[in-house]
């Protein structure tokens, strides 16, 4: 008759495979699935979380397509330009979020050769903190630039009435005129310098070019130097010349600034215009302003 097997000594493990081994056999199975099925769980989490971010930035995408749309057509039927002229719309900062605030913080737009009238200029404007539901309020502050080149500034001064003919050429600061003046009975030529400046009180809304300094046979003479030598004959071209800005603008935008920057051929004319925060919401600054 075999023997039972000899139990374990007083602390000492029972051996594997041995029937008092199997509660804790037993136990470790058990626990063994509660670790395991922590891990769909975890996965599960993640893919929310990346579907949730998928479609935020899909949100945002559609937001942000939508409203640089919305702002492109609104700028082509104010400006009254083609389908197809390129409008550059740029937004700072997520659209989506600012949308649900109900402000965009900033907006900014650009747009090369817009017509104006007979001359086309490069249009640049700033917009920041512009409202979204209520079109009552007005924006936090709105500015834009004009610039013109050599060419459609020769036939800004040129449609000015009064103004003499000649060649106009940006050499910063100042617009260079080479025009000419009869002295007795003979034209002499001779360059005026001008200086662009914004238009007060009742040039308001002007662009001036005020005479600053002559040059006659490369000596440079001061414009009242040049009256007291050649009397009444210089007075037209030492007039200021005054170019109607405000014809092309709302009311609610006003000629601040002017400048030339650089040199002929590339350099440019800058007019800067403030514009009135009001201007969303006020349907009398929108229309188109006068001289």
């Amino acid at each position: 008759m075999s023997q039972p097997p000899p139990l374990p000594a007083h602390g000492q493990a029972p051996p594997f495979g041995d029937p008092a081994g199997s509660p804790t056999q037993a136990v470790a199975e058990v626990s063994t699935p509660r670790h395991k099925r922590r891990w769909p769980l975890i996965v599960t989490l993640v893919v929310v979380v990346a579907l949730l971010v998928a479609a935020w930035f899909a949100a945002e995408f559609l937001a942000r397509e939508v409203v640089t749309a919305t702002i492109r057509t609104q700028m082509s039927e104010q400006l009254a330009l083609p389908d197809d002229h390129k409008i550059g719309v740029e937004l700072e900062g997520s659209v989506l979020t600012q949308l649900i605030v109900g402000e965009l913080k900033e907006v900014r737009i650009v747009s090369n050769d817009v017509p104006l009238g007979s001359v086309v200029g490069d249009l640049a404007l700033v917009a920041r903190g512009v409202p979204v539901r209520d079109q009552s309020e007005a924006m936090d502050a709105a500015a834009a630039t004009l610039a013109f080149d050599q060419a459609n500034l020769q036939q800004l001064v040129a449609s000015a009435p009064g103004v003499p003919k000649g060649t106009v050429v940006l050499r910063e600061p100042e617009v260079l005129l080479s025009t000419s003046i009869p002295v007795l009975g003979f034209p002499l030529e001779l360059g005026v310098g001008l200086v662009p400046s914004a238009g007060e009180g009742e040039q308001l809304g002007e662009l001036m070019l005020t005479p600053n300094s002559v040059s006659i046979a490369g000596a440079s003479l001061t414009a009242e130097q040049v009256r007291e030598q050649f009397g009444a004959a210089a007075g037209t071209v030492l007039k200021p010349i005054g170019v109607c800005i405000a014809q092309w603008l709302p009311v609610g935008a006003t000629v601040k600034e002017v400048a030339v920057r650089g040199a002929s051929p590339v350099g440019l004319l800058i007019v800067g215009i403030d514009i009135d925060g009001r201007i969303l919401a006020d349907p009398a600054l929108q229309a188109f302003g006068a001289c």
